[in-house]
């Protein structure tokens, strides 16, 4: 008789057992985790789902463009990637200062840039603040780096990045890009004129967009921060009509109708690279058109700018700070301080100028 309830009630007992002990576990995980986390989860697969619980437009309270997401997810997989390839078998769950030093002294070594440098350990920054809990330990750049000037980026321009600078005429490379992709032409014909980003102008759709005395750009913008760019010269109509003509319809963006968005932005930077328009190559860039409208624009409004003060003076109309503001606007930033990284400093010019006096005159003292 009592061997039988035994039986009768020791399954029972078990299995509840057994559900305790695994909620248990489940509950435990959920204090410290964002989800549970079960032993056969791959660092690949816990970090994916970090990503896709954690670094969310929603939760963290702000726009995330796509392109964010994307060199987000790609640095965090490669950090991983690195450690696991070294040694280092850690769960992104358990990551610590310790790693986050080892792979930045590792690329350190590799040679990379300050900003690639900087772009990486702010993304590692931010998962440990938003992804794992680990608020606060990840520090300051300059702490996980054996040269303190590796890391450190200038935001100030100290010489010009446009192409007629580099002894680059624009509209010929245009002619010549067009004859293979007449599509990856335009968009740098618009870049040129209108101070584009690659991404805008890969993005924007010219019937939209073209509202008669100005551009309207909302597409592919940095943060989602629309702007109006407007238009004061007969070189930019005529871009934008022959944009608008080579569209096939109203609502199509400027890019091949065979490629999706990122495709096309892929496709752009490959052909800027098959026609050696990077810094290895002729030692310009795509964003250099930019920063040369961006200079451009400020002669327009009367003033010249620190990068190009050796020429004549013209007689300025409007007030610097005004001129300033109205760039950065036109440019879609909201800070007038970012102008600098596009037309120089006034301080930062007359300290260089002054430094290239001297050197001269010390040598031949010497």
């Amino acid at each position: 008789m009592v061997y039988g309830v035994w039986l009768a009630w020791c399954p029972d007992f078990l299995l509840r057992l057994q559900r305790e002990s695994v909620m248990g576990k489940i509950m435990h995980n959920r204090t410290s985790h964002p989800f549970p986390h079960p032993t056969y989860l791959s660092w690949k697969a816990e970090l994916m789902g970090y990503i896709k619980t954690r670094f969310d437009p929603k939760t963290r309270g702000r726009y995330v463009a796509d392109l964010t997401k994307d060199v987000f997810k790609h640095n965090l997989f490669l950090t991983f990637r690195v450690l696991w390839a070294n040694g280092y078998r850690v769960m992104p769950r358990n990551l610590k200062e310790k790693h986050v030093h080892w792979v930045m002294l590792r690329w350190e070594e590799q040679g990379l840039s300050a900003s690639t440098l900087q772009n990486r350990i702010s993304n590692l920054r931010v998962f440990a603040n938003e992804c794992i809990g680990k608020r606060g330990m990840v520090k300051e750049s300059i702490r996980y780096v054996r040269d303190p000037s590796r890391i450190r980026r200038h935001y100030v321009a100290l010489e010009e990045k446009s192409w007629l600078k580099k002894g680059i005429d624009p509209e010929y490379v245009f002619e010549w890009i067009a004859r293979d992709d007449p599509y990856v032409a335009m968009e740098l014909k618009m870049m040129h004129a209108f101070g584009l980003r690659r991404e805008e102008a890969v993005s924007i759709r010219p019937w939209r967009a073209d509202y008669g005395d100005r551009l309207y750009v909302t597409e592919g913008t940095k943060g989602g921060r629309v702007r109006d760019v407007v238009i004061s010269t007969a070189y930019q109509r005529q871009v934008l009509d022959e944009a608008k003509r080579m569209t096939a319809s109203r609502r199509s963006h400027l890019s091949d109708l065979r490629y999706t968005q990122r495709q096309a932005i892929r496709h752009f930077s490959n052909t800027m690279a098959k026609y050696g328009l990077t810094r290895k190559g002729l030692g310009v860039t795509s964003h250099g058109l930019r920063h040369g409208w961006a200079n451009d624009r400020c002669e327009q409004w009367g003033w010249v700018p620190p990068l190009r003060q050796q020429q004549e003076i013209v007689p300025v109309r409007l007030t610097v700070e005004q001129i300033r503001l109205r760039l950065a606007e036109e440019l879609g930033h909201h800070r007038m301080g970012i102008t600098s990284a596009y037309i120089g400093s006034p301080v930062v010019r007359r300290v260089a100028l002054k430094k290239a006096i001297q050197e001269p005159e010390k040598a031949g003292k010497a």
